[in-house]
This record gives C-alpha cells, sequence and structure tokens, in this order.
C-alpha cells in the first residue's frame, strides 16, 4: 500500500526506495492481488479501459462445488480516496460481456457524461466514476478517481498471473494481453468512433533477432484519437519500388485520416530486439504491422533536435558485446544510444558522423566505443523512459542507469 498510494504523489527516483511489500497489508485478502489506477477529469471526463478477462468459474449454474480457472473471482470498482474506504460502483466477472476473443471493454464516468452507446448490447460495460475522493474536508478533490480491480486465488499455473509480479513495472511483461490498457475521451468522440482502434487492438511480443543494419519503415495514421504506428520489421525490408510509389495523401483520403507520414527508411542497431506487435496490415502496397497508438499531443510543436522527450513503450534492445555503438552524452553525463541510422547515412559513416551534427548543443558530446559485455535495454510504459531525436531524424534512448 505504502509503494502504490504514497508512491502515487512520488517523484519515480523516490518511488523506487520505498521499500515493496510482498504480503497484503492494511487488513486485505491475501489470496487475491489487486491493482489500482488513479484517474483525473482534468485529463478527460470519460475513461475507456480494456484487457483480456481471466477464466473464472460459472457459479450460477448451482454446482456443488466451485469450478476451476485461471481465477476463482474478478471484480473492478471505482472507489473514494484510501482514507475514506467507500465504493461508488463496480462489477464483477459474470457481469461483464466480452467480445470474440475474450476481451471486455468498460467505460467509467459520470452519469451526465456517460456515452449513450456505453451499453451492454454494444459490448460496454459503463461504471459510475463517482463524485471524487469522498472527504468530508474543503481540500477534496471533485475531479479525482480511483480503479481497484481484484483477481482472487490465481491459479499457480496460470501463465499470466499477475501474482508472478514480484518486482514494480514487470506487471504489463508478465500479464500480457491481461493487462488492461486505457485512454481519456469524451462523450461526444466516445459515441462518434465507438470502442476505437486504440483500444480494440491486441498484441503480442515478438523477438527479431539479427536485427543489426536491419532496414525497415514506418508508416504513422494520424487521427483524431491518436496516431497509429505500423512497422515492416519481421515482415519484410521494405522494398524501395514498394515504398517509393506510396502517395501519402491520397492513402490518408482512403484511410480517412488527418495526414500520414511515411518515416524512413531506417536501419536498426541493436542485434535483437523483443517488441509488442499487433495485426498484420497492407497499407498501399506494403505489408506492415501495427506497433502501438500514441497521443496527437507527440505532434505538436513539431520536431525539436536534442530536446529530451519521454516516450511510453514496451521495447527490449540488446546490443551485442564486441559491436560498436554510437552514443550521445549530455553536459550531466548521461548517455543516449543510437537506436536506428537513416539510409542517408550508412554504417560506415557513423563513426565520424558527430562532425555533421552542427547544431549539437554546447556541452554534448558524440562518440564510438566498442562494447565489452552485451548492452540490455529492457524499457516498459510504467518505466521514464528518456529519449531524443538528431537534427536528421535519427532516435537515441536514454541507457538506464545502476541505482
Amino acid at each position: 500500500i505504502k509503494y502504490t498510494v504514497v508512491g502515487a504523489f512520488t517523484p519515480p527516483e523516490e518511488k523506487a526506495k520505498i521499500k515493496l511489500q510482498t504480503e497484503m497489508e492494511g487488513g486485505g485478502d491475501p489470496t487475491t492481488v489487486y491493482m489500482m489506477n488513479f484517474l483525473s477529469r482534468k485529463f478527460g471526463p470519460v475513461y475507456v479501459f480494456r484487457a483480456k478477462m481471466p477464466t473464472f468459474p460459472d457459479t450460477y449454474t448451482g454446482a456443488e462445488t466451485m469450478g476451476d480457472g485461471q481465477v476463482k473471482y474478478w471484480s473492478v470498482v471505482t472507489a473514494a480516496s484510501v482514507p475514506s474506504g467507500e465504493l461508488w460502483d463496480g462489477v464483477y466477472d459474470m457481469q461483464v460481456p466480452l467480445d470474440e476473443d475474450g476481451y471486455y471493454t468498460i467505460v467509467v464516468s459520470r452519469p451526465e457524461d456517460r456515452p449513450e452507446n456505453a451499453t451492454r448490447e454494444n459490448g460496454v460495460v459503463w461504471i459510475d466514476w463517482g463524485p471524487g475522493e469522498g472527504l468530508d474536508d474543503p481540500r477534496d478533490r471533485k475531479d479525482w478517481g480511483m480503479l481497484l480491480m481484484r483477481f482472487m486465488v490465481c491459479h499457480p499455473d496460470w501463465e499470466n498471473s499477475p501474482a508472478k509480479s514480484h518486482v514494480p513495472d514487470t506487471e504489463e511483461a508478465i500479464m500480457g494481453p491481461y493487462y488492461p490498457k486505457g485512454y481519456y475521451t469524451t462523450r461526444e468522440e466516445f459515441e462518434a468512433q465507438g470502442l476505437g482502434d486504440a483500444v480494440t487492438r491486441s498484441v503480442e511480443r515478438l523477438t527479431v533477432t539479427e536485427t543489426r543494419d536491419m532496414r525497415f519503415c514506418e508508416i504513422l495514421v494520424v487521427k483524431e484519437n491518436g496516431i497509429e504506428v505500423y512497422n515492416t520489421t519481421g515482415t519484410n525490408d521494405c522494398p524501395a519500388e514498394i515504398w517509393d510509389r506510396i502517395n501519402s495523401g491520397r492513402f490518408a483520403n482512403e484511410l480517412g485520416a488527418r495526414s500520414v507520414l511515411l518515416n524512413g527508411p531506417h536501419f536498426w542497431m541493436m542485434d535483437t530486439q523483443t517488441v509488442s506487435f499487433g495485426e498484420k496490415a497492407t497499407l498501399g502496397g506494403l505489408e506492415l504491422r501495427y506497433v502501438t497508438t500514441l497521443d496527437p499531443a507527440m505532434l505538436q510543436g513539431g520536431f525539436q533536435p536534442y530536446k529530451v522527450f519521454t516516450p511510453k513503450k514496451t521495447q527490449k534492445m540488446v546490443y551485442a558485446k564486441g559491436k560498436p555503438v554510437f552514443e550521445l552524452v549530455d553536459p550531466d553525463g548521461h548517455v543516449y544510444v543510437l537506436q536506428a541510422h537513416d539510409e542517408a547515412f550508412p554504417m560506415e559513416s557513423l563513426p565520424d558522423f558527430g562532425k555533421k551534427m552542427t547544431q549539437l548543443p554546447e556541452g554534448w558530446q558524440y562518440r564510438t566505443r566498442i562494447l565489452s559485455k552485451d548492452l540490455i535495454l529492457d524499457l516498459n510504459p510504467n518505466q521514464t523512459i528518456y529519449a531524443i531525436g538528431d537534427e536528421f531524424h535519427q532516435y537515441y534512448t536514454r541507457i538506464q542507469e545502476a541505482e
């Protein structure tokens, strides 16, 4: 509880110092795994989240003994803040409609903000956000919200059991499709778009080997509710005869998108990577795989070289021992490693690439080194990931530093 509740109001570096309790505190059920998510109406009046439902026993059939499943019971509730302890609304496993792949979609809002299509007939469950923290205090925050999800008696053989997560920030990797993901929206947007592409897609983690200097391209489809990213990695090497013919303007009209951005060709710098990929799609005659949906705000303000930003992604990159890496070092000594190089700058040109960087800020340096051991960057959305782009739109990720 201390890590989750106090940690929610603590900077990441301080939160990491809080001792993680492995047994339930505060009188909770020790056989139950609890997941908490804090909400704020400042980000939007409607919150939508989705995941795969764990299997559970049907206790309405009159069985004399409870059957088996990945859990014995699952539920999610909206709640007041911890000092109050009140529950506002909620649903449990048997009350939740599932799609043909076993996924649920839950919409959280106040009654006046409930979308008209947030109904069971449309495969959606709605629950009441609640009035806020529920405190009899002038400091009570009316825009505050909290979700509390329970996985009761997880089966020991369930591969994606949240009970197997004993270290913070490993939940998504362990739970896979059962890990809930959500986004903020409005009543009008949800009524217009329904479930939307951002949460209806399922992804799986795939490992691609021998990726050093592997050619790839990306297509970014910019829509009202997000930027869909598609990538050719593991599918093809982005053939030039197809890539060079793609008309992004005509393509955007066909997809009903604001715009379509072509990114590439690029060539990976790591030797192996594990990435979350979704379904295959053929766009402009090129076969790619869905990777993620980004916040549209990322495009606001335009591209600014050497400005640190914090992406949210799941990616494991392995740079092999004995291989060269190309890095940027900031004035504080933080090191950013090159993820991919542009087609215009082949691998053999990279050792002297720093000479081309006319916009590199004062105090920064570009360097090359040979690895004495494998360099592994294991990234997930629960971490603070730092990245930058150079003036040639090549991107670097900060190497995680030891505590």
